[in-house]
């Protein structure tokens, strides 16, 4: 897809989303502060000493995410998505024509690299292509030799003010862009991806009246298929899923009663629960709640764990090992002298911060 009047809306918000990813990588990728105070025009700021591999191998990797950006004819080539917007989408003219002239400056700075092979190369913008050509992304041989015998600490030198220069562009782009709202076809997904680890697929996704849950193996359950799950359970796991059961419910409430909570707690996990307000802002998130059947025994005999999924308008059925990409729990139990309570509730991990 190229940027144009037609797809505009999809190109700005792939933009977006892609320079949300790039974010979410490049703050794992710390460069030493002499390099930024050199990338910020401070030439005499740099020692080389102080620039690591891993600043050359930081420079590097942002060199090669910004490449989608900045390649002709992609549906997120920067001057295009900047030019079109302009013309098309109401937007600051000025605050895109201040980003295409920095782009643009950028791009011809003055900055001539002579190998010790005698290969010359000027611009920023070349030096850049010269790298992603030869020894990022594709294998030139004429690029290669350009590059042949200069340290990284110097490419990493030469390149870094560029890399960095253009990040910053991209993200005021992004910021530029993240103000408008766009129709798209791209839409937020209503319901659950999934991981599925299981060669042996014996079943479709047949899961209709759960539409959150539409992307799993399975079918919706027929009645005496729920009785049959139930009577293939042990006497043990039923009262474990039903003890579950009750205890998600009531911490589920509005006005979810402390001393029936307690009831259903072992009392040396009291205070781990203290007034149960922040396990109950977490269960009552939990749209048209239910649990599995199955039984989970991590620990022994003695010890059960029961999931809870949200969005289950109806029950459903699987044979298959999948894993939900959706936020779940598991309420855990314990045994102690024939009796089950409740340890506490373990929550799925899918924080993004």
């Amino acid at each position: 897809m190229k940027v144009n009047t037609e797809d505009i809306s999809d190109c700005i918000f792939a933009f977006v989303r892609t320079m949300d990813a790039y974010d979410y990588i490049v703050k794992e990728l710390p460069l030493c502060e002499e390099l930024w105070d050199y990338s910020k025009g401070n030439i005499n700021s740099l020692n080389l000493s102080e620039v690591t591999k891993a600043d050359s191998a930081y420079i590097d990797i942002r060199l090669m995410l910004q490449r989608k950006y900045f390649s002709h004819g992609g549906n997120v080539y920067l001057p295009d998505l900047l030019r079109v917007s302009r013309e098309n989408q109401g937007f600051d003219t000025k605050e895109i024509d201040d980003l295409l002239d920095e782009l643009d400056t950028l791009n011809n700075r003055p900055m001539e690299l002579v190998s010790p092979n005698g290969c010359v190369i000027e611009s920023n913008y070349k030096i850049a292509e010269t790298m992603i050509y030869g020894h990022c992304l594709h294998a030139d041989a004429d690029k290669l030799n350009a590059l042949l015998h200069l340290p990284a600490q110097t490419l990493t030198m030469l390149i870094a003010p560029f890399v960095l220069g253009r990040e910053n562009i991209l993200r005021r782009a992004r910021n530029l862009f993240s103000t408008h709202s766009f129709e798209t076809a791209i839409t937020n997904g209503e319901a659950s991806g999934f991981i599925c680890l299981d060669n042996d697929k014996n079943e479709e996704r047949d899961i209709l009246t759960s539409p959150f849950w539409k992307n799993a193996y399975g079918h919706d359950a027929s009645y005496d298929e729920i009785c049959s799950s139930a009577e293939s359970n042990s006497l043990d796991d039923n009262i474990a899923v039903l003890l579950a059961a009750v205890f998600f419910e009531e911490l589920s409430k509005p006005d979810y009663d402390i001393g029936v909570l307690r009831e259903l707690v072992w009392d040396d996990y009291w205070e781990d629960w203290g007034d149960f307000s922040e396990d109950h802002q977490f269960a009552s998130s939990f749209e048209h709640p239910s649990f599995s059947s199955s039984v989970l025994h991590e620990g022994g005999e003695n010890y059960a764990q029961v999931k809870f999924l949200p969005h289950v308008d109806n029950p459903w059925i699987t044979k298959t090992q999948q894993y939900p990409l959706c936020e779940t729990c598991l309420v855990l139990l314990s045994k102690r002298k024939n009796e089950w309570k409740i340890n506490g509730l373990m929550r799925s991990t899918l924080d993004e911060s």
